[in-house]
């Protein structure tokens, strides 16, 4: 691990690297010395680079929490973060700590409350959108999985579906072969289409123009991308429990 990390401050502090003074790379030398005194002194310590995970450096940020304060912490993991980019090849890193590097805001340890900018959210903040966030995805799964349902009824038992459901079945029918949503007439007005009956119906399979927010908010807040970064991604993800985090093949 030591000549792995050697190398990228090497590349750091060299001709084509970001840090211009001297001042700069001490700071760098610094905060990488006490990361790997920290990785050191856990009962499992990483053996080598592909042994470090992204939760060695959330660990390291709550231990460095207890004696100093957010803002030198969020300067100290983001300038290890600048260093890991540029171990070669990056195939030496574990896939979550790839992950952890792709990040923006105040996960990555990026400190926005400089004078003139905008303070990061504070845990109890963030912990309210992401329950917000959370439940609003929560409903969108469920309403169109509820409408899944009943469309695969329709589709292969169609005389097991209620009488009170049997419109809705056929607009489903419809909607899932068609991809196109039924016009359904207003009323009032003179049989022309009443949109919001037709967007109603639409979100009974489709995502909608109001579902995105939530979404983008969840994914932005479990992975730490922002948000034009999201929706590049791919569908394919895995999980991590120990950093609580969603981590995207990409």
């Amino acid at each position: 691990m030591h000549q792995d990390l050697a190398r990228a401050f090497a590349c750091r502090v060299g001709p084509t690297g970001g840090l211009r003074t001297e001042t700069s790379a001490i700071a760098t030398w610094g905060a990488l010395s006490r990361f790997v005194r920290f990785l050191a002194e856990l009962p499992r310590p990483p053996q080598d680079l592909p042994g470090l995970r992204a939760s060695h450096l959330a660990r390291f940020r709550v231990h460095r929490l207890c004696t100093n304060q957010e803002m030198g912490v969020m300067t100290e993991i983001n300038t290890i973060r600048l260093l890991l980019a540029q171990v070669q090849p990056a195939s030496r890193l574990n896939p979550d700590v790839m992950d952890f590097l792709a990040r923006r805001g105040s996960l990555t340890g990026r400190f926005n409350g400089r004078k003139g900018g905008i303070p990061d959210y504070s845990e109890g903040e963030f912990n309210a959108i992401m329950r917000a966030a959370r439940s609003d995805a929560a409903a969108i799964r469920n309403r169109i999985r509820d409408s899944e349902a009943l469309l695969a009824l329709a589709q292969t038992a169609p005389g097991k579906v209620s009488p009170a459901d049997e419109v809705s079945a056929q607009q489903l029918v419809a909607m899932a072969r068609d991809g196109a949503v039924p016009k359904i007439a207003h009323p009032h007005l003179n049989n022309l289409p009443d949109w919001t009956a037709c967007r109603q119906v639409a979100g009974r399979l489709f995502v909608l123009g109001d579902d995105i927010a939530p979404l983008l908010v969840l994914a932005v807040g479990l992975s730490g991308r922002n948000g034009e970064t999201v929706k590049e991604l791919p569908a394919e993800h895995y999980t991590n429990p120990a950093v609580s985090t969603c981590c995207f093949t990409r």
